[in-house]
């Protein structure tokens, strides 16, 4: 594909195949993201092959090192032939440029004898050498009864270079001296080569981020028999299966996700973003990607070779690659009927330069040519993919999946931020409060440490934080709906909720679960203490909310929490308590968000399953749903992004990033339509003079160079403003 109307004439070729329900095609990925119902890849494929382009399957089996590898080299193919056409055309074009404005000095004229005939002869190579790319190209549309970019530049060069031979022969033959445009038809190819050399480089721009990407993921790996074996098989990564144990030597990346069988330091980086290593234990979670530090690692594989995390992490970034922004859907519309009617224009400005007085055929010809070579729509189709492409690529690199462009584009204009409570503000897990006497823990944690409830998790772990010695209780139970009983010191020792204290008895009149919740302690049936827990925030929670509500986004946390633990969270964020929303359902969430998307673009910022329903509803209303990556799957896959589990800041980046890339992508559109506006007419009307198919091409190339280096500019921007 060389231009937007390709990517329409494959878009529709696909949208015409049964079962599709919706085809988004990237020009700058190469790609396709088909969506509908019993779809059979090899009929897609052989769609595409009908409307005259290649096709090839990319499954899900495919190691993401083969996806990017694969990539990479058809861009690098392409801009390398390109290159060489360039160069072709500088040695052929620049010397005869150069004779035709200085050689009258010298006694040189272009316009007749040996002159004329040295530029018939590298007219004649540029058309066969240069010019074939761009006639393959144009015929090949017309085979599909369509037409695309190519099809302007082969009908402008080859009228320039037709017009000039039949005058060179004229000459030749006695006829007298006619101007020649072959030193124009030279220029012409060279420059547009050019500008096709600069677009396939900035495409392979554009899936650095998948390619560096994928080339974290390993494509071998070391399988253990066993936790004894010391050497293990070397295996391809993809044939790795989930219950595998694989060895992961130092300074090595882990092939797949999977649980940790000894303690090991990792190098989470690559798909976390955070850049000291972790300290993790056995049982502990490892993702694709991480690195060993110090000592070997021993994992066992929960995913196979092909479905880890960074394997997901290269899925989602190419379908971001072939998705599209609202606003470049409206662009390729354009793009698609910009070619007939850069045709019908040219065609009117020929015939009109042929009647008007002064004009006369050359006139026309040239005119006509003008036209259709400064129509060239290369930078409208450029100025979405890079930007977008920009914009995911630099969220990747901060650990942010984006699923596609118009995600970015509704991060950029959020207005209002809903966030679940538990997994985004705060981690989940309870913590004793500070001002619980050491005395009074030592005692709940004797019976807390046989017991698995996260809240005598909490108590051993503050236990220990604190340095506080214990010895479990002796004959310890845990008794279903009343708590932990067992002997302490010769003494019947309790941890009981607070409801089953007071069915013992006990008043307990100034505890109130209002303000969280509590554990009650009790030796032989008189009342001890209680121990009081919170929620601990996650690390940044505050910064966060802070920083949505200084890029002017409301922040509002949702609940499914008591109102007075809701609202002391709001009180140590910073949050003001009206824009807590306590003891809310799933479906409770689901209408808050509704109720907000009426007013304005939401975001939904969630982690857990109970949130799935919400980020879901957020999305379809035309806002976006954001995944706390530690949450659970189906939350996952119900988001539009995601961003790392320990790093909450990360939504105020992918607002930044969606506002960014927002802005690139309409000031490239402005930048590509106004050339468009402006030289047209300026063509049509005959402003460019004698040498307009030259001048044409070098305005084109120019629109190409102000596109990609806006891409450039807003890589910077984003950089600067994500402190990265």
């Amino acid at each position: 594909m060389d231009c937007a109307h390709c990517v329409a004439s494959v878009e529709k070729a696909l949208s015409k195949t049964p079962g599709v329900r919706s085809a988004m095609v990237s020009l700058a990925g190469g790609s396709a993201l088909i969506m509908g119902e019993s779809l059979d890849p090899q009929v897609l494929a052989s769609s595409v092959r009908g409307a005259g382009f290649e096709a090839s399957l990319a499954s899900s089996g495919d190691a993401a090192a083969d996806l990017a590898k694969r990539l990479g080299e058809d861009d690098s193919k392409q801009a390398d032939a390109w290159r060489w056409r360039v160069l072709l055309g500088v040695v052929l074009w620049l010397p005869m440029e150069l004779a035709h404005w200085f050689g009258h000095s010298l006694g040189l004229h272009m316009s007749s004898g040996a002159g004329l005939a040295v530029a018939l002869v590298v007219g004649t190579v540029a058309q066969v050498f240069i010019g074939s790319a761009f006639y393959r190209s144009a015929f090949a549309a017309a085979r599909r009864k369509t037409t695309n970019m190519d099809t302007l530049v082969s009908l402008g060069s080859a009228s320039a270079y037709t017009l000039s031979l039949v005058h060179a022969v004229i000459t030749f033959t006695g006829g007298g001296e006619q101007p020649t445009y072959f030193i124009e038809a030279t220029g012409l190819l060279t420059l547009i080569s050019l500008g096709h050399w600069l677009e396939r480089r900035a495409r392979r721009g554009t899936t650095k981020a998948l390619r560096e990407l994928a080339a974290m993921q390993p494509t071998e790996a070391v399988v253990l028999a066993n936790e004894d074996d010391a050497t293990g098989a070397v295996v391809p990564a993809r044939d790795v299966l989930p219950g595998d144990l694989v060895l992961v030597r130092a300074g090595e990346r882990c092939p797949v996700d999977g649980e940790l069988i000894g303690p090991a330091s990792l190098d989470e980086s690559a798909v976390t973003g955070e850049s000291v290593p972790a300290d993790k234990l056995a049982g502990d979670e490892v993702m694709a990607g991480s690195v060993a530090v110090g000592t070997p690692a021993i994992v066992c594989a929960t995913t196979d070779g092909a479905s880890g995390t960074l394997g997901r992490m290269v899925a989602l970034v190419a379908d971001a690659l072939a998705s599209k922004a609202d606003v470049q859907r409206l662009a390729d519309k354009v793009s698609s009927i910009f070619v007939p009617l850069s045709i019908s224009i040219a065609l009117v400005s020929f015939v009109a330069w042929l009647l008007v007085p002064g004009g006369g055929v050359s006139k026309a010809v040239v005119t006509a040519a003008t036209v259709l070579v400064i129509s060239c729509p290369c930078a409208l189709g450029l100025a979405t993919p890079l930007a977008v492409m920009v914009g995911t690529g630099a969220a990747g690199r901060r650990g942010i999946l984006v699923r596609s462009a118009s995600a970015l584009e509704r991060a950029a204009v959020a207005k209002v931020a809903l966030l679940d409570k538990t997994g985004t503000i705060t981690s989940g897990q309870p913590v004793v409060r500070d001002e619980i006497d050491d005395q009074l823990l030592a005692t709940a944690a004797t019976l807390a440490c046989r017991s698995g409830h996260p809240l005598s998790k909490a108590i051993v772990r503050a236990a220990e934080d604190r340095g506080i010695g214990y010895e479990p209780a002796e004959n310890a139970e845990e008794q279903a709906g009343r708590g932990m009983v067992g002997v302490v010191d010769g003494h019947r020792a309790m941890l009981v909720s607070v409801d089953a204290a007071r069915r013992e008895g006990h008043a307990l009149d100034d505890v109130s679960l209002d303000e969280g919740p509590a554990s009650v302690v009790l030796l032989d049936d008189e009342l001890v203490g209680v121990v009081r827990f919170r929620e601990e925030l996650r690390s940044g929670a505050g910064d966060f909310v802070g920083a949505l509500s200084d890029l002017g986004i409301e922040p509002r946390v949702l609940t499914g929490d008591r109102e007075g633990p809701a609202h002391r969270l709001a009180d140590r964020i910073g949050l003001d308590r009206r824009f807590v929303h306590a003891g809310l359902s799933p479906q409770d969430k689901v209408d808050r968000v509704r109720e907000a998307v009426r007013q304005s673009t939401v975001m939904m910022v969630g982690d857990g399953i109970n949130d799935a329903p919400a980020m879901a509803a957020a999305s379809a209303a035309g806002g976006i749903g954001v995944a706390i990556d530690a949450g659970s799957n189906i939350a996952l896959e119900a988001a539009d992004a995601i961003i790392p589990g320990d790093r909450p800041l990360a939504v105020a980046d992918l607002v930044r990033i969606g506002r960014a890339t927002h802005r690139g992508i309409r000031q490239n559109l402005f930048l590509a339509f106004l050339y468009n506006v402006i030289a047209i007419p300026a063509a049509a009307f005959g402003l460019l003079g004698d040498h307009g198919p030259v001048v044409a091409a070098g305005a084109m190339a120019v629109s190409d160079f102000l596109v990609i280096g806006n891409a450039i500019r807003i890589r910077l921007v984003i950089d600067k403003q994500t402190r990265r």
